[in-house]
């Protein structure tokens, strides 16, 4: 069993490194669009498990983004990780009053690990890492 994560990123690079990280902590289904309407396109699939998903983006960012998701049936109850490089505290406090997960740029794999952790569960966790995924 596989456990698929979109990554929503408009830089290359950094989606590159997020995917890598998360290989790094044992994910190994990665898929990345660069902006929120491919995520919402892609996500009408139903089958991505988590969504990493950037906050500055345009023209829809990553809190429009997760409103379009809790919405939506098929996304409502998606696991959602906000990353930002963005060190406002009022977005982070409106994100932790959302219950969304926040990770800021940048951030090594145990940041990353312990965030996910938090999102899906510890059970959660160990059930993805164990589908097919190779431990560090």
């Amino acid at each position: 069993m596989t456990f698929p994560v979109l990554i929503v990123e408009d830089h290359a690079r950094t989606s590159a490194v997020i995917g890598t990280l998360l290989q790094a902590v044992g994910f190994t289904a990665t898929e990345h669009v660069s902006n929120a309407d491919q995520a919402l396109a892609r996500l009408k699939h139903g089958d991505m498990r988590l969504v990493l998903s950037d906050y500055h983006m345009r023209p829809m960012n990553g809190l429009q983004l997760l409103q379009r998701l809790r919405e939506q049936e098929h996304t409502a109850d998606i696991p959602f990780v906000m990353v930002t490089a963005d060190k406002d505290f009022a977005l982070m406090r409106t994100s932790a009053q959302a219950g969304i997960e926040m990770l800021v740029k940048p951030f090594k794999a145990d940041q990353l690990r312990q965030c996910l952790l938090r999102a899906i569960g510890r059970d959660g966790f160990e059930a993805a890492v164990a589908g097919g995924a190779a431990r560090p």
